[in-house]
């Protein structure tokens, strides 16, 4: 799974946003206290260059087992001072150190668990929030999720020729769609969908996005031009030949023509090198495998 760079970019740039805003403030509060109380300025201070003396004792060499005990012992006096200044007088204890977003990595993005750096939930987190924003610049992705897809706007008349009403031919393609999402993995086959406009491919195609990006596949929304110079661009370049399977096969084998166009449907491949998600939504005129079309027909 990846997404684009960007994406990453802006994950990484929130959380150091995050972590020097919490820092700040730290010492915003720190000011705020020192104008109050200047004895805890002095012992901060002088607790600071403890530290310094401490590890001048220890670079000096020879025997400084007791003069480090000695700077130790004097520096935890100096801060159990400051803590008593601080509850004194309402103050709690921490109230110096940064109050980070992210207990667990303070807002770095990663982790250490068993001796293994890893990834935080935060990034996680915060790499699903810039896909979606990256990729609401350019559709409604906030607005189309499967619970928000109403079926109550399709006729419920059984269709005499179909022998299926509207209603019912769309909760099979919603359950369809939904089932794809839930299963969706780097050896998911393409989606293509056909139809009228207004009868929900939209929709149904960024709930798929939607789903994808929560378990951390990049996505791609394209327009029809966008889509064109991307696959000559990508498809055709003797760079990345062999890198990407971006529905070629299914162009090849349906008998998409690039320069005709009708109704819309959308296409959704795979990065093989990446594994990340591409979906695209495009106009164009096609023939395909359980394709119904018609006025109000979806497939």
């Amino acid at each position: 799974m990846g997404y684009s760079n960007s994406v990453y970019k802006a994950a990484s740039d929130t959380l150091y946003e995050r972590r020097l805003n919490a820092e700040k403030a730290a010492e915003r509060r720190k000011e705020e206290v020192y104008k109050k109380f200047p004895r805890v300025k002095e012992l901060e201070k002088q607790i600071s260059v403890g530290g310094i003396k401490t590890a001048r004792a220890v670079l000096a060499g020879g025997d400084v087992k007791d003069a480090v005990s000695k700077l130790l012992d004097q520096n935890l006096a100096m801060q159990a001072e400051v803590r008593k200044i601080l509850t004194d007088n309402g103050y709690p204890e921490n109230y110096f150190e940064p109050d980070y977003f992210c207990k667990k990595c303070n807002d770095k993005g990663y982790c250490d668990i068993n001796g293994k750096t890893v990834r935080c939930s935060c990034m996680k987190s915060a790499l699903i929030a810039c896909a979606c924003a990256e990729l609401n610049r350019n559709a409604p992705l906030s607005l189309s999720t499967f619970e928000s897809f109403n079926l109550e706007y399709y006729d419920k008349t059984v269709d005499p020729k179909l022998k299926v009403s509207p209603y019912d031919h769309m909760s099979r393609v919603l359950r369809y769609c939904q089932n794809y999402a839930d299963n969706f993995n780097s050896h998911s086959e393409s989606i293509l969908m056909k139809g009228a406009t207004g009868l929900g491919k939209t929709h149904l195609s960024l709930a798929i996005a939607n789903e994808a990006i929560k378990r951390g596949y990049g996505v791609i929304y394209a327009s029809a031009p966008q889509l064109v110079s991307k696959l000559e661009k990508i498809y055709f370049s003797k760079v990345n030949r062999g890198k990407y399977k971006i529905g070629a096969g299914l162009f090849k084998e349906e008998g998409w023509q690039p320069d005709v166009f009708g109704g819309s449907f959308c296409v959704i491949g795979i990065s093989l090198e990446t594994h990340s998600f591409l979906f695209c939504k495009f106009y164009g005129s096609v023939k395909a495998k359980n394709t119904m079309s018609g006025s109000n027909k979806l497939a």
